[in-house]
């Protein structure tokens, strides 16, 4: 197909292109079948090219029909074309390829260089289909009726005569049929040619052409026609033609045309005295049969004629048909293409019978019927859900209540689904049309029928019985549609054809059969199959126009029917069956239509003849009683009589307006309901066509007319409907979600962060030290203050230094300014650009894009539509102070007198200006509708009035009389000429106004007669004066008028140029937008998914992020805790240096029991309410004297004394409160590294996924912008891309910027040009001062290393080395004792020693009692050595006894041998297992460090 909108101005119409070929320079010329020649470049149309006709620019297509052969000679550089209508034209290749269009017309003027008729060998002109030019004498040339010629060709290449070779059906075949009694084969072919063919001998034998195609042919069964002569024809025009075979050619025996449609079955009745036809326009005709005289016990003559009987009519187009065998009461079966199947009864044909036709008025006749509905076999909806799901159980069976809740969950969808399935199927079915076939009835089966239907219903032949709801049973043929089933001659055979091409033939009995796919399986659906007399041949034809035969094999029929030889046949003109004339007028009437119209004329005649009479009456009685009044009104006034004295019957008037009211009332109600449907009709219309339209088009034409008119028009807008308002009304209303920030749990995070402190920088906890705790007491502590202060100090100082690595926060935040608004300049196309998260595309937001933008439309041509219906008002009010202005004019000219003075002229001649006031339909579409002018009434009346004369049957005496009516509307026509003159000159305001000066009263004129006094002339004067200066003024301003409103409106003509270009722009934006709405759905599930996984991630990282939060808040508070019990541990401190003097002779000793830590025992943790109570069972933090007995210091005061065991008590008190909190703290320690490394692995998977959706993205993107065009409307000096000063002859590499943009990037590159000229400058001054700096620094560190050296030299004068404070002060802490230390370790070695000696004692006790284990093992294995070998005697004893004869004493020897050594293997073995055994009980006796005990 061709497609017009891709041509160049979108005005080519659709057409099949069949012929066309490629052109050197790579265009393409094809041919259409109107005729005309395409030439392409590409996708698009460059021209069409047509033949001039006569002069003014007329054209002719190229060909006359379609354009089969184009081609393309490249030595004589010509193209050459033919196709239906028989010529071959020759166009020149430089003409065609320089043929350019006009502007304004795409049609190009072509003049062929020759020309040359193709004839079909038999007068006429060949319908090239295809042609063949491979040889130099001859063409051959495939006709399109149904035929080859052979075409010579001159020495010159000039056509020469044409023969035709081959001779064949132009188009479908239609039917076929073949002889009982002869090798011949008839067809019947839409090109209306009825054919013999001698099978057997491959040929044609004769044909016979009709006017209309053929669409039925059948050799009149054996019982009618024993010769097998006769042959009934049906045709596209509803002729049946009765075909007597001769040997020369058929004869037309009889012709009728019995419908008005296409014949399409005709069966004879079984015992051959009745023929019915059916056809397309569904009816059923019976026609009975008459046959030649024969002599007594003779066959039949061959040749029948038929008369007609009377016609059934049948639900749809008859398809059909089967006569029941029994003709006792006979009755048809009947199939209709609209799947209706009928038995009906047939009617007498016997002429006077109680059950006969009356034909009198009608061949119709009503046909007693019992029709059958199929209910076509199908699955059920359930079935069809239930294959779509997996197997369901019963609840019952279900293991617990989540899976019983599931099972009836889905049964519950699956009964919906099925529910709702079920309803599809039913409307579906309801819907559907299953043509029917084939239809006939099923032998001995008491009636039943077998159905093949077309459709769905397809694939199966269907044995069905009336009164049955559903088939009894249906037997399986093909998927296809069955076309063909019939059995052949000998009866041995069946034959079946489908719509698929292929034939299947098998046998009557048996399970063989033989298919065949014969035909075109698209076009080619058999019309036509039959298996030949003697069993030889197969003959089918179909629609494509093919006609086979095939010889049948010895596979399906092992014995045939011999041949036997036919009769010969006499010719045409010897045959002695009269012939009869050939129907050849396509108007032809039909039976029905003869009869109908027969009875009209018949009528008319009687009702003309009838008027005639009564007007000549009515006439005669007319002229008396005007005689009579002519004869009243000559006598005097007081003899004549008045005029009721002459009506004769004074209440026949009554009567005669009664009556006439009555019809009138009829005539009322007749058109009250034509009024009310029409009103119906015009309220659908108005609810598909108008309701829909918001705004309609309005034209506003200017005042000018002519050259200097001009219109504009307004938009024509759409409603919104209620979905499309309710999602912008959304849009406007509600936020959309953000693919790339999402709320709640990941709202204010940033993605790849981690959403908690960092606690791996955090300096952990320092374990507290007693030795550092008495650093922060005492002159130690003073000391450390003053040295913290001078560091302090020196901190300070040295922070005012510059950092090498500093920034100026200044330019690091322009830095991070320019960054974010630099922008990306990068092509989209780039795989390296990165969109923007304000710029993500996502379906939503694509969707409130594209809805937004088609308000933003909307609501453009709305405002528009309304300053234009404001012009529009404008516009009426200017007609109409036009109008009065200018019949002021007319008055003031008038009563002025000036018309013929140049003042008067030119006021009048502004009168005359184009002017156009009158409103037309298109202006006012809404007001306008509903009415109706005087000549569109007038117009409707005579539209049906002829409508009425051509259903009456037209003529001249249609319509009873009609030539009076024609005599009238001439009248009426000149009156309503006149009306418009007169309107005219109504409408001429100067002739109006003279009229109404010529209607002066009598007096008026008489007083204007007299002369004026000089006042009055004065008077008169003014008013003149005033009279010109008022026409001036309404001249000035109707021409202000007129040219203000044309100015608007040419702005408002511009304005909508200017609009329809953006709108054009919006709707291929929108089209660009749809496109890009199609990708992102594709996009979306995936990304959702990702998004969704994200999500969840996102909220487990949350989790583990609050609970890392909330674990470090408790540790933080337990340290909290602990320093605040340290603080009173050192206040305790405190109190004992406040206590005990430093200088006291006892503050050492005291000092040591102070710090001394005293074993304590605490309740035991597993039982909580028991008085049991543990000891610590951590002895490492308490010394080794902890067990000597405590003494007061002689010379020390008990109470003080006394004293510091108090707060060493009270110390120890807080020193276990702090360890237990150390053990808590190490413990959340612990879960919040098990916790942080969760909160790690789950940070990894949320980046890995934030990396898998922005890649995903970045593809979605990428593909969304290389994937999809966007057309960008360029104007010519909107491009600056010249290749080597020209512009390229491709815009592929060009880059599409907005002025805008481009002029900024112009105004930033000047700007940074100027800052990088003032920063240039600033780095000089820059480095000036770093310089001057740098010197300064130098001298500053000179100074220092003086003084540093100064220092070391003191320090080395008074100490001998350099000395660091802090480790002074750390060495100047008091220690514990070295002998307290000693005997600790003294002690610690005791119980060491004492544990070892344990272990080796029940190391030792072990080995002795594995020693015993080990001898009394061994006592046992030789105990079964013992037993072992004293059995071994015996049994050797026992052998011997028995056997001593016949054993041999060598082989006795090698078998104890073998036993031997066998028993010695084993023991062996036993004694390795008893080492291994030793060694490990060994090992396992070491406890502690079993590589030092040695064995």
């Amino acid at each position: 197909k061709l497609q017009g909108d891709i041509g160049r101005f979108g005005n080519v119409d659709l057409s099949d292109i069949s012929g066309y070929a490629e052109l050197p320079d790579g265009k393409v010329i094809s041919g259409t079948e109107t005729g005309t020649l395409l030439i392409w470049d590409g996708g698009l149309i460059r021209a069409v090219l047509v033949r001039p006709d006569g002069e003014g620019g007329a054209f002719k297509p190229c060909h006359d029909g379609m354009i089969e052969v184009v081609r393309f000679d490249n030595a004589t550089k010509t193209i050459s074309t033919t196709g239906a209508d028989g010529h071959m034209r020759w166009w020149d290749y430089a003409t065609v390829r320089d043929a350019e269009p006009e502007d304004d017309r795409i049609e190009v003027l072509i003049e062929p260089v020759k020309e040359a008729a193709i004839g079909d060998g038999a007068g006429g002109l060949c319908s090239v289909k295809s042609i063949i030019t491979t040889e130099p004498d001859h063409w051959l040339v495939q006709d399109a009726n149904g035929g080859i010629v052979r075409v010579a060709i001159g020495e010159g290449g000039e056509i020469g005569e044409s023969r035709q070779l081959i001779s064949f059906h132009g188009g479908c075949i239609n039917g076929m049929d073949i002889s009982a009694v002869s090798d011949h084969a008839v067809t019947a072919g839409s090109d209306g040619t009825v054919r013999l063919w001698a099978y057997a001998e491959r040929r044609e034998v004769y044909r016979s052409k009709f006017c209309a195609g053929a669409t039925f042919v059948q050799m009149a069964p054996a019982y009618v026609d024993g010769s097998q002569r006769t042959v009934i024809a049906g045709f596209d025009d509803g002729v049946v033609r009765i075909l007597l075979r001769c040997s020369d050619g058929f004869k037309i025996v009889d012709c009728f045309k019995p419908h008005n449609k296409r014949v399409t079955v005709a069966k004879f009745s079984p015992d051959g005295s009745v023929l019915a036809t059916g056809s397309a326009d569904g009816t059923v005709f019976f026609l009975a049969a008459k046959y030649p005289k024969s002599p007594p016990k003779a066959p039949k003559l061959p040749g029948v004629t038929l008369a007609p009987i009377g016609f059934a009519k049948a639900p749809g187009g008859v398809s059909a048909l089967q006569w029941h065998e029994n003709m006792k009461e006979p009755k048809l079966l009947v199939g209709c293409e609209t799947g209706h199947a009928f038995e009906m009864k047939a009617p007498n044909w016997k002429p006077g019978q109680p059950d006969s036709v009356d034909s009198t008025i009608t061949f119709e006749f009503e046909a007693t019927a019992t029709h059958y509905t199929f209910n076509r076999p199908r699955p059920t909806a359930m079935s069809i859900v239930e294959s779509k799901y997996p197997p369901v159980g019963d609840e019952r069976d279900a293991a617990d209540a989540a899976e019983k809740a599931a099972i009836i969950e889905q049964k519950r969808v699956m009964a919906l689904e099925a529910e709702q399935l079920q309803k599809e199927l039913d409307e579906a079915e309801r819907i559907a049309v299953y043509p029917v076939k084939h239809i006939g009835y099923v032998p001995f089966s008491g009636g039943n029928f077998e159905l093949a239907l077309g459709g769905e219903a397809a694939g199966k032949i269907w044995e069905c019985q009336f009164g049955a709801k559903d088939p009894m049973r249906g037997t399986k043929t093909r998927q296809s549609a069955l076309t063909v089933t019939r059995a052949n001659v000998s009866g041995k055979l069946s034959v079946q054809a489908f719509e698929d091409g292929t034939v299947r033939v098998a046998p009557s009995r048996g399970k063989s059969y033989w298919v065949g796919a014969v035909h075109d399986g698209i076009y080619g659906s058999v019309t036509g199959a039959a298996v030949t007399r003697d069993d030889s041949f197969l003959l089918s034809t179909s629609s494509d126009g093919s006609f086979f035969v095939q010889k049948i094999g010895a596979g399906l029929l092992a014995e045939r029917v011999p041949a036997t030889d036919a009769e010969e046949v006499t010719s045409v003109a010897e045959d002695p069956t009269p012939a009869v004339e050939d129907i050849t007028d396509p108007t032809k009437y039909s039976f029905e239509e003869e009869k109908i119209k027969l009875a009209e004329d018949i009528a008319r005649a009687a009702a003309e003849e009838a008027k005639l009479g009564v007007r000549g009456y009515i006439n005669k009685l007319r002229d008396e009683f005007q005689a009579l009044l002519a004869e009243n009104e000559a006598r005097p006034p007081h003899d004549r009589l008045p005029r009721e004295a002459f009506e004769v019957d004074p209440g026949i008037r009554e009567v005669v307006e009664a009556e006439t009211q009555g019809k009138m009332e009829m005539v009322k109600a007749e058109y009250a309901w034509l009024k009310e449907r029409a009103d119906l009709q015009l309220k659908r219309l108005k609810e598909f066509f108008l309701d829909p339209v918001e705004s309609e088009r309005v034209v506003l034409r200017s005042f000018g007319s002519g050259r200097r008119s001009f219109a504009v028009t307004s938009f024509r807008v759409a409603k919104f409907s209620d979905d499309l308002r309710a999602d912008i009304e959304r849009c406007h209303t509600t936020e959309l979600q953000r693919k790339t920030a999402g709320t709640g749990a990941r709202a204010g995070l940033t993605p790849g962060k981690s959403f908690r402190k960092n606690v791996a920088d955090e300096e952990e906890e320092e374990k507290v030290d007693p030795e550092a705790e008495l650093m922060s007491h005492g002159k130690y502590a003073e000391k450390r203050a003053k040295r913290k202060a001078r560091e302090a100090e020196w901190h300070e100082f040295n922070a005012t230094k510059p950092d090498p690595k500093y920034e100026n926060p200044d330019d690091l935040a322009a830095i991070e300014e320019a960054n974010r608004t630099r922008g990306d300049f990068k092509l989209k196309s780039e795989p390296d650009y990165v969109v923007s998260e304000e710029d993500q595309q996502f379906y939503d937001r694509k969707r409130r894009q594209m809805l937004l933008l088609e308000q933003s439309v909307h609501e453009i041509k709305m405002e528009f539509n309304r300053r234009f219906l404001a012009l529009r008002a404008v516009r009426k009010s200017a007609v109409d102070d036009v109008r009065s202005s200018s019949r002021r004019i007319a008055e003031i000219t008038v009563e002025l007198d000036d018309a013929d003075q140049a003042e008067g002229f030119e006021a009048l001649s502004a009168l005359s200006e184009p002017f156009s006031a009158t409103p037309l339909a298109d202006e006012y579409p809404t007001e306008f509708r509903a009415a109706a002018t005087d000549e569109e009434l007038k117009a409707h009346d005579e539209e049906q009035k002829a409508a009425a004369a051509a259903a009456s049957g037209g003529g001249d005496f249609g319509g009873f009389g009609g030539g009076g009516a024609k005599k009238e509307d001439k009248d009426d026509k000149e009156g309503d000429a006149n009306k418009s003159s007169v309107k005219e000159d109504a409408n001429d305001e100067y002739s109006l106004a003279v009229k109404d000066k010529a209607k002066v009263h009598p007096r008026v004129s008489l007083a204007a007669a007299m002369p004026a006094t000089p006042f009055e002339e004065a008077e008169n004067a003014t008013v003149r004066a005033r009279l010109k200066h008022e026409r001036a003024y309404l001249v000035t301003k109707r021409r202000q008028t007129v040219a203000s409103f044309d100015a608007a409106l040419r702005a408002m003509r511009r304005e909508k140029a200017e609009l329809e270009y953006e709108l054009k722009l919006a709707e291929m934006k929108q089209l660009t937008l749809n496109r890009e709405l199609v990708m992102l759905k594709k996009f979306e599930q995936k990304e959702n998914e990702l998004d969704g996984r994200l999500e969840e991630s996102i909220q487990a990282h949350v989790n583990l992020c609050n609970d890392i939060e909330r674990r470090e808040e408790d540790l933080d508070a337990k340290m909290t805790e602990r320093d605040v019990v340290t603080a009173k541990r050192d206040k305790v401190i405190a109190s004992f240096d406040n206590l005990v003097a430093a200088d006291d002779e006892h503050h050492a000793i005291l000092f040591k029991y102070f710090l001394k830590k005293v074993r304590r025992v605490k309740p035991r943790a597993s039982d909580a309410g028991s008085d049991s109570e543990e000891e610590d069972d951590d002895d490492s933090e308490y010394d080794s004297e902890e067990d000597e007995e405590e003494f007061l210091p002689e010379g020390c005061e008990e109470e003080l004394y006394e004293s510091v065991l108090e707060l060493r008590e009270r110390r120890l008190d807080e020193h276990y409160v702090i360890k237990d909190l150390n053990k808590e703290i190490d413990a959340m320690k612990k879960e919040l590294d098990g916790v942080k490394k969760k909160e790690k692995a789950a940070n990894t998977v949320v980046e890995k996924l934030e990396v898998d959706l922005e890649n995903y993205r970045l593809e979605k993107q990428r593909r969304l912008y290389n994937d999809v065009d966007v057309t960008v409307m360029l104007r010519s000096r909107q491009l600056e891309y010249l290749h080597e000063g020209k512009l390229p002859t491709t815009l592929d590499n060009g880059l599409v910027f907005s002025r805008e943009t481009r002029n900024s990037l112009r105004r930033r590159i000047d700007e940074i040009i100027e800052d990088k000229a003032s920063l240039r400058e600033k780095q000089a001054q820059l480095r000036k001062d770093f310089v001057a700096m740098q010197k300064t620094k130098e001298e500053y560190e000179r100074r220092n290393a003086g003084l540093d050296a100064r220092a070391t030299e003191v320090q080395m004068f008074k100490y001998g080395s350099l000395i660091d404070l802090e480790k002074l002060e750390v060495a100047m802490i008091p220690k514990k004792p070295v002998e307290a230390l000693k005997a600790k370790l003294r002690d610690t070695e005791h119980a060491n020693a004492a544990e070892m000696r344990q272990w080796v004692q029940a190391l030792s006790d072990a080995m002795d009692e594995m020693h015993q284990k080990t001898a009394a093992n061994t006592e046992c294995l030789e105990q079964v050595a013992d037993l072992t070998r004293r059995h071994r005697d015996l049994e050797r004893e026992l052998v011997s006894t028995k056997k001593t004869a016949f054993v041999d004493p060598e082989a006795a020897k090698k078998r104890e041998t073998a036993e031997r050594d066998h028993l010695v293997a084993v023991v062996n073995e036993q004694a390795r297992e008893i080492e291994k055994l030793r060694n490990e009980i060994g090992f396992l006796s070491v406890k502690g460090n079993p590589h030092t005990v040695r064995f």
